[in-house]
């Protein structure tokens, strides 16, 4: 897959196609895409229910973290003209996986875009509560029916709605996103209402410990 999506950005590039092709090797590279995040996420997941993903630890400002996945994230934001403030208190250094966060965090955000309206707002919020991190994103988004607020931290599973069959993915992300949170000894889950948006929140130890 990697190959595939390698030579077809390097076509898509380099050689001189009409619109047509351009439509054709685009679609190629999407699907690719998609595909690759599809293995890579069962993959992830076979290990995590194995027991053989790890916490690699380090110290690190989560301030730090957010504003690298919020450029990570910054051209699906601006294609959807998506206002994104961010709010982060006199935090410390936490002791956390500092790869598995920034892949909540992704997750999260990737998300509050693909699942809010166009020129809508998302609020990311840091804070210190004793001796937990708790993380904040909020959006102005579709909004979740109160029964299926759990129904989707399961695997391959996504709701039936319009908006999700706008934006296909994997099903894997949030589950994914919610074992990481436990590894370090914290909890995820969300809160909304249809039509009123929907907030995503974490929780973990300021210092998590090896698992």
């Amino acid at each position: 897959m990697t190959s595939i999506i390698g030579f077809s950005e390097v076509v898509l590039n380099e050689a001189k196609l009409n619109e047509e092709q351009k439509d054709y090797l685009e679609t190629i590279l999407r699907n690719g895409e998609i595909l690759l995040k599809l293995i890579n996420d069962i993959l992830e997941l076979s290990r995590l229910d194995a027991g053989k993903s790890k916490l690699y630890l380090s110290e690190f400002d989560i301030r730090d973290v957010i504003n690298k996945t919020l450029k990570i994230i910054s051209p699906l934001s601006k294609d959807r003209n998506i206002w994104i403030s961010i709010n982060v208190g006199d935090i410390p250094d936490i002791i956390a996986d500092e790869d598995k966060i920034t892949e909540v965090l992704l997750n999260l955000l990737s998300n509050a875009i693909k699942f809010n309206v166009d020129n809508g707002k998302i609020s990311v919020k840091a804070f210190k509560i004793d001796d937990h991190l708790r993380v904040e994103i909020e959006d102005s988004g579709i909004g979740i029916q109160q029964e299926d607020l759990d129904i989707i931290f399961d695997e391959f599973r996504q709701l039936d709605s319009p908006e999700t069959k706008r934006y296909r993915g994997t099903g894997l992300g949030l589950p994914i996103s919610r074992h990481y949170i436990e590894m370090h000894g914290g909890l995820l889950w969300a809160e909304s209402e249809p039509g009123k948006g929907s907030t995503f929140i974490f929780e973990i130890p300021m210092k998590a410990e090896e698992n």
